[in-house]
């Protein structure tokens, strides 16, 4: 999901926090919006780039070449349940984050909509350990700028299948027979 997004539906929530708690408002924005620092935090350890504007054309990209890829797993190291739980945990001792978990989980839940809706639930790995599991099977990479460009000739994203007539699966299924 867009930065932009996250901000346009976080902001409201938290201004109409920010009337009983402003603390909390302000926390509750940063756990919104600011967990997108890890693809920000991606681009610059895969590209060594620090611009903001390549880093979020990069992160486009590469998600759309994610789509087209689905074996391929993505590791949002701030977008993980340890993450949260090391933010809970802290929030046992200082109970104001409670308002910082609660914007993570409106944002996770917010990705996790739009990922649905992109068709495209699994390019995300919920957890650090799962994705250690999936990288011991597999080859753990990230795409760089140079490696995205190279990509020639990508097929359109991936769009709902287009209707037929029921006819059309009879006479596919005749001809397995």
């Amino acid at each position: 999901m867009y930065v932009s997004w996250h901000v346009g539906l976080t902001t409201p929530l938290a201004g109409a926090m920010a009337i009983t708690d402003p603390v909390g408002a302000a926390l509750f924005w940063a756990g919104g919006v600011l967990i997108d620092t890890d693809h920000y935090l991606d681009h610059l350890y895969f590209n060594r780039n620090w611009s903001l504007k390549r880093a979020y054309r990069w992160h486009i990209t590469y998600g759309t070449w994610l789509q087209r890829h689905p074996g391929h797993r993505h590791l949002c190291l701030f977008h993980t349940v340890e993450s949260l739980g090391l933010v809970m945990l802290a929030a046992w001792f200082w109970p104001p984050l409670w308002s910082l978990v609660g914007g993570m989980l409106f944002h996770l839940c917010l990705d996790k909509i739009y990922d649905y809706q992109m068709r495209a639930f699994w390019i995300r790995t919920a957890s650090v350990v799962q994705w250690a599991f999936w990288a011991r099977k597999n080859t753990p990479w990230v795409m760089t700028e140079s490696m995205l460009a190279e990509e020639t000739a990508l097929p359109p994203p991936l769009s709902p299948p287009k209707k037929h007539a029921p006819a059309a699966d009879l006479l596919e299924i005749g001809s397995l027979l």
